[in-house]
Order: C-alpha cells, then sequence, then structure tokens
C-alpha cells in the first residue's frame, strides 16, 4: 500500500508538466541558436509557471512536488545557461551572476533545510521574482543575438536583459539570499 501512495504523489498532472517543460528546455537549449530551439526553452519555461499553478487548482501540492519543480527549476536555469555561454548569446558577466547568486541560494537553503527539517522551506517572493527576472535577461539576450535584421530592437533587446539581470541578480537575487540566510542562521 506505501508503494501505491508514493505512486500517487509522484504521478500527478503538475509533476508531468514539470518534467515535459523541462525535457522542452533541454532539446530546445541543443539549438538554441535557432528560433525554434529558442521557442522550445520559452515554451518550456512557461510550463514552469503552469505546473505551480495547476498543483493549487486541484489540490496535487506535495512536498515531493515542491522539491521536484524547484530542481527542475535550478536545472533549467543551469542548462539554458550553459547553451547561452556555448552558443555566445549572453555576456559572460551576466551569466557567472547568474549560476553565481544560485549556487548561494541552494546553498544557503540546503543548509536551512539541514537545520530546520520540518521547517516548510517556500520559494520567497524575492526568489520568485529573481528568477522570472533571470530568465528574462537570458530571453531577451538570446533574442536579441537571433534578431539579424533589426539592429535597433536588438540594442534595445540587449539593453534591458543587463536591467533584468541586474535586478534578478543584485536586488531581488541577494536580497533572496539575506532571507534564506536568516531562515538559515535560526536557532534549531
Amino acid at each position: 500500500m506505501r508503494t501505491s501512495t508514493n505512486r500517487r504523489a509522484i504521478l500527478t498532472a503538475p509533476n508531468a508538466v514539470s518534467v515535459f517543460g523541462f525535457a522542452l528546455v533541454l532539446v530546445g537549449c541543443s539549438r538554441l541558436n535557432t528560433w525554434d530551439g529558442f521557442g522550445l526553452v520559452i515554451i518550456g519555461r512557461l510550463l514552469d509557471v503552469l505546473d505551480g499553478w495547476i498543483a493549487r487548482k486541484y489540490h496535487q501540492t506535495s512536498r515531493l512536488g515542491a522539491i521536484l519543480d524547484a530542481t527542475l527549476d535550478k536545472l533549467a536555469l543551469l542548462v539554458i545557461t550553459s547553451a547561452a555561454w556555448y552558443f555566445e548569446m549572453a555576456p559572460v558577466a551576466a551569466l557567472a551572476a547568474i549560476i553565481g547568486i544560485n549556487i548561494v541560494v541552494t546553498a544557503v537553503t540546503y543548509v536551512a533545510a539541514r537545520r530546520h527539517p520540518q521547517a516548510t522551506l517556500s520559494v520567497s517572493r524575492s526568489g520568485k521574482y529573481a528568477m522570472a527576472l533571470q530568465n528574462a535577461s537570458l530571453a531577451l539576450y538570446i533574442a536579441s543575438q537571433l534578431m539579424t535584421s533589426n539592429g535597433t530592437l536588438a540594442s534595445y533587446l540587449w539593453n534591458a536583459g543587463h536591467l533584468a539581470i541586474f535586478l534578478g541578480t543584485a536586488v531581488f537575487g541577494l536580497w533572496a539570499v539575506y532571507g534564506y540566510v536568516r531562515r538559515a542562521i535560526q536557532p534549531a
């Protein structure tokens, strides 16, 4: 009986959407230097928004689903960042900032989870904004590189990517780290 309960917790619509979205990101990143690949990545990341909504709407939220979603979010961001580096579609400093802030967030969240195993370590609002802006900055950088016929629009997109990366790492990312550090150092 225990196995069927575990299976029921794993085989949910939100988890399927999370995995499918991540698969689209993987396929899209293999050809990120094309509009088709970029489109698959965008659809995959948009599905990430949908999985949480489905979980809440149909009462299928679970600790496992939250862990799966957060893990696939971080992996998708890592894959997109790596593909953007490989295809030279974003500034290396921006990619390093994304990777760096996410390593810190992951490490601090791990420490908080170890220190407070019974606590619910939900993602903070600033963490969600940071992740959204980091994804947006990558999308803006990549779109600007794919545009060949409109140099002005490409320039605007590139500069908007700079703004999004600043907000996503220096503002919301660091604020999220601060919140996670506060959780981690609270007495057990």
